[in-house]
C-alpha cells in the first residue's frame, strides 16, 4: 500500500478541504425515509462495511457491479452505465424508492484496472450522480448522493478509522479535479478550492 500514500494524502487534504465530508445522516432519512437503493462495488473485503454503514442509516437495496459509482462516469463503461440505470429505475419500481446512494471505494481494483486514482474515482462518482439526474425523471428521483468509502487501514495515517463513509457534492466536481496540495502536503485555502469552483446547476445532496 505504501505507493498509494500519495492518493491517502490527497483525500486528506480533500477532507480538511471540506470537499469530503461527514455524512449527514438524519438528512438522508428525511430524504429517503422508504430506503434507498445502493449502488456499490461488491469488493468481497470491504462490501460488508459498505453495506452496514448505509443500511445502518437507511434500509438499502444493493445493486453490485465491479467499480460501483464510477461505473455511472462519463466515457467508463457505457454497457455497464446501462444496465445499472435500468436495474436502478427497476429497484425503484418494485421497492417503491426513489433516492440513491452511489457508492465508490478507494482502494479499488476495478479502479485500478481503469487507471484511476483517487481523484479520479471521486470525479467520476460525481458524473454518476449528474447522470442519474438526466436519466431519471425529476419526479420519481428525489435525490443522489454520492458516497466515497475510503479504507485507511493500510494508509498508514488515519488507520484509526478503519474504512469509513464521506459524502461528496456534485457542486465541488471542479473543485475536487482541479485541487491541489501546497508544497508542505497541506490543502490550499478553501478560497482558492470551492468557494472558486462551484457547479453552476447542482444543489447539496
Amino acid at each position: 500500500m505504501e505507493h498509494l500514500y500519495p492518493e491517502f494524502v490527497l483525500a486528506e487534504g480533500l477532507i480538511q478541504a471540506n470537499l469530503l465530508q461527514e455524512i449527514d445522516a438524519p438528512r438522508i432519512k428525511e430524504r429517503a425515509p422508504n430506503g434507498a437503493v445502493l449502488i456499490s462495488c461488491g469488493d468481497r473485503d470491504r462490501f460488508k462495511h459498505h453495506f452496514t454503514g448505509c443500511n445502518g442509516i437507511v434500509d438499502v437495496h444493493p445493486i453490485c457491479l465491479n467499480g460501483g459509482g464510477v461505473l455511472l462516469g462519463d466515457h467508463v463503461d457505457p454497457v455497464r452505465r446501462k444496465v445499472l440505470l435500468e436495474d436502478c429505475v427497476e429497484a425503484f419500481d418494485v421497492k417503491g424508492l426513489s433516492f440513491v446512494l452511489d457508492l465508490a471505494h478507494f482502494p479499488c481494483g476495478k479502479c485500478t484496472k481503469l487507471g484511476y486514482g483517487f481523484r479520479e474515482t471521486v470525479v467520476r462518482t460525481l458524473e454518476g450522480k449528474a447522470f442519474l439526474k438526466r436519466s431519471i425523471p425529476a419526479e420519481r428521483l428525489k435525490g443522489v448522493l454520492p458516497l466515497i468509502s475510503i479504507d485507511w487501514r493500510n494508509a498508514h495515517i488515519k488507520q484509526e478509522h478503519g474504512v469509513k463513509l464521506y459524502a461528496a457534492h456534485l457542486q465541488n466536481l471542479e473543485a475536487i479535479a482541479s485541487f491541489e496540495l501546497s508544497e508542505s502536503g497541506i490543502a490550499l485555502p478553501a478560497s482558492r478550492q470551492d468557494r472558486h469552483h462551484r457547479h453552476p446547476v447542482e444543489s447539496r445532496a
